[in-house]
């Protein structure tokens, strides 16, 4: 089995990413950003810790689960839930939605963040064997296939619901969907960050069109395809401003 947990609040320099290779079939990259004046900094919970997405990825070779979140107001609430969730998996990795949706709404029972924080929280169980998978989805990260022929598709539905852990998860509410992928496409997981890298101006930001093709271009290990999104997302695409807001990416073969 292999494992990463990345917080944002050890990876605070601006221009700079953290990409980790997780085995040879996932990894993950994590910014704070490169604009220290960018809009998105009224919505932090604190100066000193200015990145406040997280993600975490356990790859148990057959079976994959990946995590990622974006916090509001403070980096707690995404902090804790991916904390936690990447103990859980670690311990017992689920086999099916059943279990995936178990597992997540025990953050009911996780540390409460203690302050006004709110995530986004987007997790997704993949079976690399059976060809398909589970995505439990909160907020506007977003889960996302390129086939091996470079079609882009969007698995989960994007929403305006935010969570945070302990006496603030609102239990019952953890509902799944079904995704399927075929050898040779690559499971892609973000932050908004990214797609709207130019903040909150998604049509000139990193757009599909601009992920599908990198993931052609490069086509190597996915820390190669990680590390050369978050680097796009980081400075912007056709001239627009980029890294205006704090990225988190996982990218998965199937």
């Amino acid at each position: 089995m292999f494992d990463c947990v990345l917080l944002g609040q050890d990876h605070a320099d601006y221009g700079i990413a953290t990409t980790v290779a997780v085995g040879d079939r996932a990894a993950a990259s994590i910014s704070v950003g490169s604009d220290t004046r960018s809009p998105s900094l009224r919505f932090k919970g604190s100066s000193l810790v200015p990145n406040e997405d997280a993600l975490c990825i356990v790859d148990g070779g057959d079976r994959v689960v990946i995590a990622a979140a974006d916090a509001h107001f403070g980096h707690e609430s995404s902090h804790v839930m991916i904390d936690w969730l990447h103990a859980s998996f670690t311990n017992t990795l689920p086999t099916n939605a059943v279990e995936l949706r178990a597992t997540i709404e025990g953050l009911g029972h996780a540390p409460d963040p203690e302050t006004d924080s709110e995530s986004t929280l987007v997790v997704a169980l993949f079976d690399r064997v059976a060809g398909h998978g589970w995505v439990v989805n909160y907020g506007d990260s977003s889960l996302v296939v390129v086939t091996g022929a470079g079609e882009y598709r969007q698995v989960n539905l994007r929403d305006e619901r935010y969570v945070a852990a302990g006496d603030r998860w609102p239990a019952g509410s953890c509902s799944s969907s079904a995704f399927s992928a075929d050898p040779g496409d690559t499971l892609l997981m973000f932050t908004d960050g990214v797609d709207e890298c130019h903040y909150r101006h998604p049509l000139t930001s990193v757009r599909p069109d601009h992920i599908a093709a990198l993931v052609d271009r490069v086509a190597g290990h996915p820390a190669d395809v990680s590390r050369a999104l978050v680097s796009l997302a980081l400075a912007g695409v056709d001239g627009h401003p980029g890294g205006q807001d704090n990225s988190a990416i996982i990218v998965a073969m199937v």
